[in-house]
């Protein structure tokens, strides 16, 4: 199979474990589409994970339809599905280099300012500013050199800086509740909001 895209759609997807009485999602409809990035935010146990587990197929829907490039995916072979498509570690990944350049990877042509505003945003200046070499700070491989608390702090800020390429989709007991970029959910003072900010009182930085 070529895929020539890489157009993932959701239409009114519903999804219940083989034996369970109830759906686990409800009507999931959205677009990942080609060369951006979709977020899906939510609290522990709003089955964030089996929505992604959809897409390779290692379960089936059990209403609506997922599409391929407008090809259910369903009607592709798992050999030709799974040859498209590659997993990311959810935890944050820190590179050998600068913490500049470990956030440039999330924009590499980013502006001093810009990468300021991001780690501004993610609550990483303080503890960037703190240091001798502030922005030009080595970091070594996997992020050994910094706290986890920290690590955490300069991924989401990595994020932040390529917001104009995320679409974020937040759910909740199976439902998406809202979306849109970082910026339009916080100023909406809602679940992500709350769940944004709430992920700041719980790190030891």
């Amino acid at each position: 199979m070529e895929v020539k895209n890489g157009v993932v759609r959701f239409e009114h997807v519903n999804f219940r474990y083989p034996g369970a009485e109830e759906d686990v999602l409800h009507d999931i409809d959205f677009v990942a589409e080609s060369g951006k990035t979709t977020a899906i935010i939510g609290s522990t146990g709003c089955r964030k994970s089996t929505l992604v587990n959809l897409i390779p197929r290692l379960y089936d829907v059990t209403g609506g339809s997922i599409t391929l490039d407008g090809k259910d995916i369903c009607r592709i072979t798992m050999k030709d599905l799974r040859d498209e498509i590659g997993f990311v570690q959810q935890k944050g990944v820190l590179f050998s280099g600068t913490i500049a350049s470990n956030l440039r990877f999330g924009k590499d042509d980013a502006t001093d300012e810009e990468i300021a505003k991001a780690a501004e945003i993610a609550q990483a200046t303080e503890f960037i500013e703190a240091k001798d070499d502030k922005y030009e700070t080595p970091i070594a491989q996997g992020g050994s050199n910094v706290s986890g608390g920290q690590e955490q702090r300069l991924a989401i800020a990595r994020a932040i800086l390529a917001d104009n390429k995320i679409l974020i989709l937040v759910m909740k007991d199976g439902d998406i509740i809202e979306q849109g970029n970082h910026e339009e959910l916080l100023a909406a003072n809602g679940f992500y909001a709350n769940l944004y900010n709430s992920q700041f009182e719980d790190v030891v930085a």
